[in-house]
C-alpha cells in the first residue's frame, strides 16, 4: 500500500508516517456521509485523493484508508460482479467489460477489476449486470517508457510481442488458496501511447509524482508513478508498457 501512496507523492519512512498520514486525513478531509459510515476525503489538489474510512459510531472509528488519482479518464464499462466485505465494508471492486456490447453489459473487449475507494456512496444506484462510467486511475508498481513504438517492439525478446495498445487483467488469472473466495485483485498488465505527461507535485507532502494520460486497448486511462521508479523517458507520442493496481470511482 505505500507504493501505492508514493505514486501520488507520499512517502513514508516508517510505520508512524503511515498512520500520521491517516489520522491527518480524518481530522483534515471534508466529511461525506455514507449508508455504512463516513468517509473523510483529504484533497490537496494536482489530482491526489486520500479516502479515509470512519466507522458510523459516536467516535468515528477509523476503519480504512486508501489513496486515488482524480484526472481526466472516463470509461464506460459494464458492471458483471460486485465484491465487498464485511470488514472494509465502505469499499469494494467491481468485476467489468470494457467497451461493453450495447444490448449486453456482460460482454466487450475484455473483463477487468476495479478497486472502488468510495463503493459505499455509490452501492444503491449500481445495477448489476448493468453499465457505468467510470473515473480509472492506474498506479504503477512497474513502468517502462519508450519514445516510439519501434524501440517498444525491439525492446521485446519474445517471439510473439505485445501489442502498442493492450491489456491484460492479471488479477482474474491469480488462483486464490485452495477452499476460498477471495476477491480477485484489481492488478493489470498493460501498454499504451502517451497521450499527456507531467511531473506534478504533491501539495500535502511536497513530493513529486508523474501523471500521465495513456491510451490503451479500448479505454483512455489515468496513470500516476513514483518518479523514482520510472525507466525511460516519458515523451508524448511515445509508449508506456508495467504493471499497475487499478482504482476508480463512479462518476456516471
Amino acid at each position: 500500500m505505500a507504493d501505492h501512496f508514493a505514486c501520488i507523492g507520499y512517502r513514508f519512512e516508517n510505520q508512524e508516517d503511515w498512520n500520521t498520514l491517516i489520522v491527518r486525513s480524518a481530522k483534515n478531509g471534508g466529511i461525506i456521509q455514507s449508508n455504512l459510515g463516513y468517509y473523510s476525503l483529504l484533497a490537496p489538489g494536482e489530482g491526489v485523493e486520500v479516502w479515509t474510512q470512519l466507522d458510523a459510531s459516536i467516535e468515528g472509528k477509523i476503519i480504512g484508508c486508501n489513496p486515488h488519482f482524480h484526472g481526466s479518464s472516463r470509461v464506460k464499462v459494464g458492471i458483471t460482479k460486485i465484491w465487498r466485505d464485511e470488514e472494509w465494508p465502505l469499499e469494494g471492486s467491481l468485476h467489468c467489460w470494457s467497451n461493453p456490447d450495447e444490448q449486453n453489459p456482460e460482454q466487450g473487449d475484455y473483463p477487468f477489476v476495479v478497486d472502488v475507494p468510495d463503493l459505499d456512496l455509490a452501492y444503491e444506484n449500481l445495477a448489476c449486470p448493468g453499465y457505468v462510467t467510470l473515473q480509472l486511475a492506474a498506479f504503477a508498481h512497474q513502468l517502462e517508457c519508450y519514445r516510439d513504438e519501434e524501440t517498444y517492439y525491439n525492446s521485446q525478446s519474445r517471439q510473439r510481442k505485445f501489442a502498442a495498445e493492450s491489456f491484460f487483467p492479471t488479477g482474474l488469472y491469480q488462483q486464490p488458496p485452495e477452499g476460498e473466495q477471495t476477491t480477485p485483485p484489481a492488478t493489470a498488465i498493460f501498454a499504451g501511447h502517451i497521450e499527456a505527461v507531467e511531473t506534478r507535485t504533491n501539495p500535502d507532502s511536497g513530493y513529486e509524482f508523474l501523471y500521465m494520460s495513456i491510451k490503451t486497448l479500448a479505454m483512455t486511462i489515468d496513470v500516476v508513478a513514483d518518479s523514482e521508479m520510472v525507466k525511460g523517458e516519458p515523451v508524448v507520442g511515445g509508449i508506456v508498457s508495467g504493471s499497475f493496481w487499478i482504482s476508480g470511482r463512479v462518476v456516471e
